[in-house]
């Protein structure tokens, strides 16, 4: 069983996701929306042409004559078209930051789905390598112990081959001391024999001397 190795396949993306939140910041410029410059575009038109009219309507009303009040009256109607431009880029500028708060609570759930992942894959790492710490113990113990044995048993084949030694060394002894007796019985056995022969010979030779 191979010691467990914690891959971190989610960090460099917590990383990055992180950086990206914290680089992120809030910007907006009505002059590089597109949809505000149009809104723009057309609320100028609209005020350009409302002065318009009322330059037309002073100018109908007079015999085509405009008088100073009629264009004052004309440049504060366009002026007022202008105003409510102020009023737009405020609501563009709350879209632009409420998109901007979506975004960002979109990127921290994204950050923390991919800590709860990682999470997840720490606790299955810790498991794994519970079981592998586990075994390894196992392991341990079981060599151990084997080596407990083979120890035991080699200090019990010595006990044996030194028992078979002294025995071995008694049978000699018991064999030297056999044969040392039976080398004197023979030697003592010997001397009646040469006894006997001279009383033979000391017989015969009587025998005869009496017969001549």
């Amino acid at each position: 069983m191979q010691k467990p190795i914690r891959k971190r396949r989610y960090q460099e993306a917590i990383e990055q996701a992180l950086e990206a939140l914290k680089n992120n910041t809030f910007q907006y410029n009505a002059n590089q929306d597109p949809n505000y410059m149009q809104y723009e575009a057309r609320q100028r038109r609209l005020a350009k042409r409302s002065a318009e009219d009322v330059l037309s309507m002073a100018q109908t009303q007079n015999g085509g004559r405009l008088h100073s009040f009629a264009m004052q009256l004309a440049n504060q109607q366009y002026q007022e078209g202008l105003g409510e431009m102020l009023g737009k880029r405020l609501e563009f500028i709350k879209q632009a930051r409420d998109a901007y708060n979506s975004k960002q609570a979109t990127q921290k759930a994204y950050v923390e789905q991919l800590q709860n992942l990682d999470y997840k894959e720490q606790t299955e790492y810790e498991k794994e390598l519970a079981l592998w710490q586990k075994a390894e113990q196992e392991t341990q113990e079981q060599q151990r112990l084997l080596q407990k044995q083979k120890e035991d048993m080699a200090h019990k084949q010595a006990q044996l081959q030194l028992q078979e030694r002294k025995f071995a060394h008694a049978q000699q002894v018991q064999e030297a001391k056999q044969t040392a007796r039976q080398s004197g019985g023979t030697r003592r056995s010997k001397k009646p024999k040469q006894n006997s022969i001279f009383a033979f010979l000391a017989s015969t030779i009587q025998k005869y001397g009496k017969k001549k």
